[in-house]
Order: structure tokens, then sequence, then C-alpha cells
């Protein structure tokens, strides 16, 4: 695993946010078929939406344009307001109509989010996976896509897994998920990457990150970063926006582009 920041951003934001850790991570993935090899995939994260259009929204639209992305996969909490997702839909269709990637824009919904904001989001080009699969073709070779389903934890089924067909070789498996610790519920998807949001890596953090809040089960080492578990790249976004408190401390907000390696090819081992 290669982990560059392109762009820091400062450690503390308040009230809004100019710019973003612009994070690219190389993730080596074994049995990846060369077709998919430099695939590029961007997270983002928690926005949080409301009636504020940051400045940092437009900067990330700008680079997404000036070199788009395979794709684009949004991993919850779009708005901010849990009861009435309205006051922010206008800075929801503008910055999903804005979103530039080749070969689509995916997203789940996250605990601040609701149904009818699900419902409204498919004719922004969004394909929402709310507890469903997709597959991504790429020159014969194949990458799937699964969503994690429902607004709370309660939401995921005992059965979940079940529901889908055991991973094939050759086949990479990327789940979204909003919370981190449903990685742990999710073990027989066999997950190659698990990507998550919703700790905002703990949003107002002592110096060098350490978070003070995490509002997850696991191990506070996972609230934020790439970490192997198990067979499983995690991935956990700090996001974006804000919640509640309108203030980032030593917890800049980020988007993670994520580029498919070959274990074999690049050296590593998974």
């Amino acid at each position: 695993m290669r982990c560059k920041i392109h762009r820091r951003t400062a450690w503390l934001q308040a009230m809004g946010y100019s710019s973003f850790d612009w994070v690219h991570l190389e993730l080596p993935l074994p049995g990846l078929p060369e077709e998919l090899a430099g695939l590029r995939l961007v997270q983002v994260s928690d926005l949080h939406l409301h009636r504020r259009w940051e400045k940092g929204l437009q900067l990330l639209l700008d680079e997404l344009a000036a070199d788009p992305p395979d794709l684009v996969l949004l991993t919850g909490d779009l708005v901010e307001d849990k009861r009435d997702h309205r006051p922010a839909m206008p800075l929801v269709k503008r910055f999903l109509r804005g979103l530039s990637s080749r070969r689509g824009v995916y997203s789940i919904l996250g605990n601040h989010d609701n149904f009818r904001l699900g419902q409204e989001m498919s004719g922004l080009g969004v394909r929402l996976l709310d507890g469903e699969g997709d597959v991504v073709s790429v020159a014969g070779a194949e990458l799937e896509l699964i969503g994690l389903p429902g607004l709370l934890r309660c939401h995921l089924p005992v059965d979940f897994c079940s529901r889908f067909a055991a991973k094939q070789a050759g086949r990479p498996r990327i789940v979204m998920g909003h919370f981190p610790d449903h990685l742990t519920r999710t073990h027989a998807l066999e997950a190659d990457v698990y990507l998550a949001g919703h700790t905002h890596g703990g949003q107002i953090c002592g110096p060098g990150g350490w978070a003070m809040m995490r509002h997850d089960s696991m191990h506070r080492r996972y609230c934020k970063g790439v970490h192997r578990y198990g067979d499983t790249w995690l991935v956990v976004s700090r996001g974006m926006g804000f919640s509640q408190i309108p203030i980032r401390m030593f917890c800049p907000p980020e988007a993670i582009q994520i580029t498919l390696r070959s274990a074999h090819r690049s050296g590593h081992r998974a």
C-alpha cells in the first residue's frame, strides 16, 4: 500500500472549508485482472450539506472535471438534517450534477440521510446501492460493488451476506458501508476493499490527530485512514463536512483517490 497526500489543508477549519486533503492511495489486490490495474476510484463521504456552498466543494468538482476518475463512490451522509433533506436539495443537485467520472457515480445512504433523498438521487445521475450490488465491466474484466443497506446500524439484516453469491476469482469486490464496524458483521462478503465514513475521523482531535470521539465500536485506530483488516483493505474517510459543531481541529476534510494495483506486479503482499 502506498499513500501520498497531494495537497494538505489547514489544521483548523471553522464555519466552512475552502480546501481539503487530497489523499492518493495505491492498494494492491491479489489476483487483480490486468485490465483493472490502474483503475481509479474516488471516495467522498459525509458532506452534510445544508444551505452553504463551500469553496472546497467547488474545488473538488473542478479537480474531478480536469481528470475524471473511473468511479466516484459516495459513502453516506450527503445531507445534515436527518428529518428534512429539502433545504439541502439545491446544493445536493449542484454537487451531484457537477461530479465527473468515466464509468459512473454510486452511493449509499448514511444515518443523516433518508429514503426520500435516496429516491430523488436516481434522477441526478447517481446509482444508489441500498442493499444491492452492481458489476462494472472494463475491457472484459469485472469489478463488483455492494452497498450495505439502510440508515442505521440496525437496518443491516442478519442474513444480508447470504443474499450474495460467493466472491468470484478475478472479480474484485468493493463493499460500501457507512459504518466502519459493519465490516465485522460482513466478513462473509470477502470484500477486497471496504469503504466507510461516519466517524469524521473524530472531527475535533488533539494534536497528532488523536480522536476524542469516534462514534463507532471498532478500536480507535480504525476511525480514519487505511488499514489491513484480515484480507480486506479498510478505508475510513474523515469526510468533507461538519456535523452539529462547525469546527474541525487537527482533522481536515479529505477526499480519497484509490488506484487499484496488482499485488504481484507491485511487489506487495496482502
